[in-house]
């Protein structure tokens, strides 16, 4: 019997392997690229099913590995900027899952509740943390998932994009539940789960439907320069640049004569400077354009480095300036005064500053003599929901996210960035507009639909063209750009209670 228990315990193991390999691959063709967002809806299941059956060291190990397989695929793409750190990401991205493994066996065991009434919550609750832990990093959480399915994603407009991942495994919890008993009680919870999901589609399905398409619309072009980053800071392609750019939005205005057009994040090759060298070329090759521009470039300003966007009326100076606020830890500033020791040994980490302003430009439609004011999200500000909702508080009718995601060559990165712009619009009912210089650049509606792609035939890097769309800028106010992240705080007020009932029932 004593040999018994080893092959036991080495099957037992196997099937977890099996079940966290399943459920890590189920999540990772659910997402771009291969964006089959159905797999999503019973990924975790099999992880659920071994909750029961391992012991908490068990659940934490299996549950971690399964983040491990996913997060490994899912951003490989880090290795073309740095192995370690993305070694450092993956395990720490993992970590989230074994302590959601962890925490679900625990209360579990303590409640007796089904997965359906602890699971989802408690998901909410470490992405929520994920948002905002050491600095926050929020890629690709379970909700981006559905970034195609429109009609589902309209309750963001409510949750943001929180809700969406609550239903996701809401439903995977339910159909575990089920497996598991079979029991009227579960039927019935699954009934119910799949009920409130049909109604969500139902109802953003209508929503969808009453759009009001008489609205003013406003013409954007947007400028993909696809400048190789190896020649993006060599002084020598400083002019070269600036043709580029300069050239392509002389012809975007002519061919289009747009309201707006718009460079990418550091499009300009430099510190703006208004008496460099440099920066005189640039007012000469832009001077026969007679639209406002929109560039992205380097600010020094009371001593400190930003990273920013400017807005440059025809015949005037520059109008109006925003210094990104949330820059990317160990790229463009060093977080923590621990980490010190790297400013001297990784050189190459930029020195930026955090802006403080949540600008909001201004341009009047020459058209309709419409002032339209719109915000900038700079590089990958569009990832974090609650800036996005800052600026659209402030007055901004629209949304503009110019970045260059040219690090990470052709790969998933360019196109997993878009889902979170997607999910912006929706979340604040605004259209998004994204300029890159090798990325996603074009369009997104209200509603989150993509509704121009300078990239449709799926190449995002090498695309040296503009775009010319209309949007429909918004000054709806949803239910999240009023309240924020409530749909989170009253899950944390859940699982608040469920706690209480646990110390309630040992205390007795």
């Amino acid at each position: 019997m004593c040999r018994d228990k080893p092959i036991k315990k080495l099957k037992n193991n196997k099937i977890s392997f099996i079940g966290a390999l399943f459920s890590a691959l189920l999540l990772l063709l659910s997402f771009p690229p291969f964006n089959i967002s159905l797999l999503a809806w019973i990924a975790f299941i099999p992880l659920f099913l071994l909750i029961d059956e391992l012991s908490p060291r068990e659940v934490f190990a299996f549950y971690l590995l399964g983040g491990i397989i996913f997060w490994i695929c899912h951003i490989w793409w880090l290795t073309y900027v740095t192995y370690l750190g993305y070694s450092v990401l993956v395990i720490y991205l993992a970590c989230y899952w074994g302590f959601w493994g962890l925490l679900l066996k625990f209360l579990k065991e303590r409640t007796r509740y089904p997965l359906l009434f602890l699971a989802p919550p408690l998901w909410v609750l470490f992405e929520f943390a994920r948002m905002y832990l050491f600095t926050g990093l929020s890629w690709s959480l379970l909700g981006y998932s559905q970034w195609r399915n429109i009609p589902l994603i309209q309750v963001s407009s409510v949750t943001g994009v929180y809700g969406v991942s609550f239903l996701i495994v809401m439903l995977n919890s339910a159909i575990c539940d089920f497996i598991l008993s079979k029991t009227k009680k579960h039927f019935r919870n699954l009934a119910f789960a799949l009920l409130i999901i049909v109604a969500i589609v139902v109802v953003g399905d209508k929503v969808i439907s009453k759009e009001d398409k008489s609205q003013e619309k406003i013409k954007i072009s947007v400028i993909q320069g696809s400048i190789p980053q190896t020649e993006k800071w060599d002084e020598k392609y400083e002019e070269e640049i600036l043709d580029i750019y300069t050239r392509l939005s002389i012809k975007a205005g002519k061919d289009t004569s747009p309201s707006l057009i718009i460079w990418p994040e550091t499009s300009y090759p430099g510190y703006i400077y208004n008496e460099s060298k440099l920066f005189r070329k640039f007012w000469e090759n832009i001077s026969p354009i007679k639209t406002p521009l929109l560039i992205g470039g380097l600010n020094f300003e009371d001593g400190q480095d930003y990273n920013s966007a400017f807005l440059i009326l025809p015949n005037e100076e520059i109008k109006q300036t925003y210094n990104k606020i949330h820059l990317v830890p160990f790229a463009e500033y060093i977080p923590f005064k621990f980490f010190f020791f790297l400013r001297k040994t990784i050189p190459e980490i930029g020195g930026f500053s955090k802006g403080k302003e949540y600008t909001i430009f201004e341009i009047l439609d020459s058209k309709s003599e419409i002032r339209n004011r719109f915000a900038v999200l700079i590089c990958f500000e569009d990832v974090f929901p609650d800036l996005a909702r800052r600026f659209t508080n402030k007055g901004a009718r629209f949304l503009v996210v110019i970045t260059n995601d040219a690090h990470f060559h052709e790969s998933p990165a360019l196109w997993q960035h878009l889902t979170h712009s997607v999910f912006r619009a929706v979340e604040n009912r605004r259209p998004i507009v994204r300029a890159a210089n090798n990325g996603v650049s074009g369009f997104i509606d209200s509603f989150g639909r993509p509704t121009k792609i300078l990239n449709e035939n799926g190449k995002a890097v090498g695309v040296r063209e503009f775009a010319t769309g209309e949007i429909i800028p918004s000054s709806i106010k949803t239910f999240y750009t009023r309240f924020g992240d409530l749909f989170v705080y009253l899950n944390i007020v859940y699982m608040g209670i469920v706690v209480g009932v646990i110390i309630k029932k040992k205390v007795r």
